[in-house]
């Protein structure tokens, strides 16, 4: 039998009436619970940190850790002569559940599944 994950889509309109505790927690409880979880936005500079600290508090033997990945956008809504670069679509994972096989710029290549089974051959 294959190995099946849960991967979470989570639009801005959710998350942007949390707290940065609340989000925080919210992430905390998914990943914790080995979902995947897709943010439409980004998070903080300050909630990114808060995450890593929340993360490396709970590392144990069952629990390794995880892998934080965004997408930039440029903001248009900048002045003419300068565009403002934030985090986008932004990926929060368990370690055990993806390998980065590529990241350039804005192209994310993921391979997805337990990292105790095999990888598949190439093509």
């Amino acid at each position: 039998m294959t190995n099946r994950f849960r991967m979470d889509f989570v639009g801005a309109e959710i998350t942007q009436h949390l707290s940065s505790h609340e989000k925080i927690e919210l992430l905390m409880q998914k990943i914790l619970d080995n979902v995947i979880v897709v943010l439409q936005e980004g998070l903080s500079p300050e909630e990114r940190a808060e995450l890593i600290k929340q993360v490396m508090i709970r590392i144990n033997r069952n629990f390794f850790g995880v892998e934080l990945l965004s997408l930039r956008q440029m903001n248009k809504r900048t002045s003419f002569w300068w565009k403002k670069e934030e985090n986008g679509l932004t990926i929060i994972a368990p370690i055990n559940l993806v390998e980065i096989l590529r990241q350039e710029g804005n192209h994310l290549c993921l391979l997805l599944g337990d990292s105790s089974t095999a990888l598949p051959p190439s093509f």
